[in-house]
């Protein structure tokens, strides 16, 4: 009878996880439309942001909690964002990458670098600690803030048409409250529910994490950025990767840190490393692609390359 509760509450935090999660970004996406925001700007600060509350609410919980859900979450997120979602994308259209989106992808490798760093070696802090510690998480929200800043001073050019839905005002933000409080609720019955199917089939918390729950938070963002790409919008498609990986990695890690030090086993070294390969990876398609174009073949590599990680993975044990 456990496994039947611990499916039913994964699922119906899933649900509604993924169901705030489509609310909240319409409301933001509606917000900044109103505000007349760039489709750029709107893709990485609004959606994307936006689309990582999932995995916001899921790391909130289980740093109390202090399990691997969490930190599992972000690495599997951001793995599958920028190899499936981007990788998938391309397929259905062409993604042709301007120089100061480019710029800002060079800018995230750095991000991951750092935070990759700090998750996987004692840094700041008890040299004998793996995680992140608050003087750590202080950085990294620091970094964050920074990053939101230049992205607001720098004005990116509205050279895209979107067909996003524009409700007024007060609407927007009450569903953007509404959103903020499904993902919440939805984050900690998913982690419960992981929790106690982990316990009955005796699979590490850390593994669920970072396959099905990392790949199940990233549904939002692949659900945008592929409507998007149809759409032909694709500073939303691409911004909204962008956008949810740098605050995965800074805003994420960084508040949730300052609130409680996350702690992590030292075998997430290897997951971290995938990351930061898959996105040196997606820089490599980019710069070396015909005319920094992400097409269908480029697509396909993007996608190969997901799956070799699951097989390494799943023989990693």
């Amino acid at each position: 009878m456990e496994i039947f509760n611990a499916i039913f509450l994964f699922l119906f935090g899933f649900f509604i996880l993924v169901r705030g999660a489509q609310i909240l970004v319409k409301g933001a996406v509606s917000v900044a439309k109103i505000f007349n925001f760039s489709p750029w700007f709107i893709g990485v600060v609004i959606v994307g942001v936006g689309t990582s509350i999932p995995e916001f609410s899921i790391n909130l919980v289980a740093a109390f909690e202090g399990n691997a859900v969490g930190i599992g979450t972000i690495i599997g997120s951001n793995t599958f964002n920028i190899l499936m979602i981007l990788g998938v994308s391309a397929l259905f259209f062409p993604i042709v990458m301007k120089k100061s989106w480019i710029q800002d992808f060079f800018v995230n490798a750095i991000f991951v670098a750092i935070a990759g760093s700090m998750l996987a070696f004692p840094v700041l802090g008890d040299p004998t600690v793996v995680g992140i510690t608050r003087s750590e998480a202080g950085i990294l929200f620091l970094l964050f803030i920074l990053w939101l800043v230049f992205m607001f001073r720098r004005g990116d050019t509205k050279d895209e048409t979107t067909d996003h839905k524009v409700f007024t005002v007060f609407t927007s933000f009450v569903m953007i409250v509404a959103g903020v409080v499904g993902v919440f609720f939805g984050g900690s019955w998913v982690v419960s529910g992981v929790e106690q199917f982990a316990i009955f089939a005796g699979i590490s918390s850390e593994v669920i994490a970072l396959t099905v729950i990392g790949a199940g938070t990233s549904i939002p963002e692949l659900t945008v950025s592929v409507v998007a790409a149809l759409r032909k919008n694709t500073g939303i498609a691409v911004g909204n990767v962008l956008g949810s990986n740098i605050f995965d990695f800074l805003g994420i890690l960084g508040i949730t840190g300052l609130i409680h030090p996350i702690i992590v086993s030292e075998s997430v070294r290897f997951d971290i490393g995938a990351t930061f390969i898959a996105t040196m990876l997606l820089l490599a398609v980019i710069v070396l692609g015909r005319s920094h174009r992400i097409g269908r073949t480029e697509g396909l590599v993007l996608i190969t390359a997901y799956v070799l990680y699951l097989i390494l993975f799943i023989f990693r044990g």
